[in-house]
């Protein structure tokens, strides 16, 4: 897995060496080259403050929509920005022109903040939405089509799934239940903010309607950057989040009415994009499922230990539990005994550690992470 190249990857990255952190999934840290451009971008713009804002800012977006449109696979035209996916579903959700008749269906593995968004706007406009039940781990892809097209009623007008299930790591056949949905009348809503730049894909192959991600996750963005995609013929469809009188309701802009942006934020996706164009995603994507499968194998030979996430359609993200020790208990020892940094996820009744790897990721904390946790499996036995 050419390891000369990749130490020399690991060594842009600046990071605390105080403990091994396996939880990379809340954000992407910056490499360093890409930090130090940050850093430059924000006394850039402090030092002409308004002047930008005024003059800059406008051109300067459009500048990188036209940039991201070839990665996320779109027209700059369709693609609107966001603080954070949160906001990019809320646009949405919140926004989409449903009638109180007309349903929402939501896979049971959607992020929490698509399912609240929905359940507030049942509670303040009655338009209904339902959870799928039915657990997708270990199905293929005709099965889960399956599932999904059987969850589907007379009334359900929009589907909404995540793209790689951030609690399990599974990738699901998006392009597969799009096209499903899509042959029953049923629009779709893709949340892919732990695909994007993570796995290869481009959303006109997937063909959703309405597509959200995170810059700021495997892109490698400072934090508060967010995507939005919608096609042009369903632009119309979307009310703002906030009142706008400035463009019509057919273009995407309408959309974007948060006043001031984090500007060096935005400048700093320039230099993402071109780490991440450099590196290249067939690459990267091979990377990052290798660190997954090179601790998973070897975990799924230890006693005590099932990992939830599929040997196939997986990448960066994978979970596992303990039938001796309860999974917070696992982060807790893992951190407390060993210096090892883990986030714990419960959905369901699913209640597991999760395990995320970056490309700073060494192989020898990964074998460090496999020696604790062959330690934790006869835990009980040394009490």
């Amino acid at each position: 897995m050419e390891e000369p190249f990749w130490k020399e990857i690991q060594d842009l990255y600046h990071i605390s060496q105080d403990f091994i952190n396996l939880e990379n999934g809340y954000y992407g840290v910056l490499p360093t080259p890409i930090l130090e451009k940050y850093k430059k971008h924000i006394d850039d713009i402090n030092a002409v403050f308004s002047y930008y804002m005024r003059r800059e800012e406008s051109s300067d977006m459009l500048r990188l929509k036209a940039a991201l449109a070839p990665v996320v696979g779109c027209e700059a035209e369709e693609i609107a920005f966001s603080r954070n996916a949160t906001e990019s579903l809320n646009v949405i959700l919140q926004g989409i022109d449903l009638k109180p008749n007309e349903e929402i269906l939501l896979s049971n593995y959607a992020y929490p903040s698509a399912i609240d968004a929905c359940a507030q706007r049942f509670k303040r406009y009655g338009v209904p939405y339902r959870l799928m039940t039915e657990p997708l781990h270990d199905k293929t892809e005709a099965e889960i089509v399956a599932i999904f097209e059987k969850q589907i009623q007379p009334q359900t007008r929009l589907l909404v799934f995540s793209h790689l299930i951030h609690y399990t790591g599974q990738i699901l056949p998006a392009r597969a239940i799009t096209a499903m949905a899509h042959a029953k009348g049923i629009e779709v809503l893709v949340d892919s903010s732990h695909a994007f730049a993570h796995i290869d894909f481009k959303v006109a192959e997937i063909g959703c309607d309405y597509w959200v991600a995170n810059l700021h996750k495997w892109l490698y963005a400072p934090l508060t950057a967010g995507i939005i995609a919608i096609k042009k013929q369903k632009i119309h469809r979307v009310w703002g989040l906030l009142g706008d009188n400035t463009y019509p309701e057919t273009n995407i802009r309408k959309l974007e009415r948060f006043s001031a942006l984090p500007m060096p934020t935005f400048l700093t996706v320039f230099d993402s994009l071109e780490f991440h164009n450099t590196l290249g995603i067939a690459r990267k994507q091979a990377r990052l499922s290798y660190l997954q499968q090179y601790w998973t194998n070897q975990a799924r030979t230890i006693p005590h230990i099932t990992v939830h996430t599929p040997i196939e359609n997986s990448c960066a993200i994978a979970t596992f539990s303990m039938s001796n020790l309860p999974a917070q208990e696992v982060v807790r020892l893992l951190w407390e005994d060993h210096k090892i940094f883990t986030a714990h996820i419960e959905i369901g009744e699913l209640s597991a550690v999760r395990i995320t790897v970056q490309l700073h990721t060494k192989r020898t904390d990964l074998d460090k992470f496999i020696e604790a946790l062959k330690k934790l499996s006869s835990w009980k036995k040394s009490m």
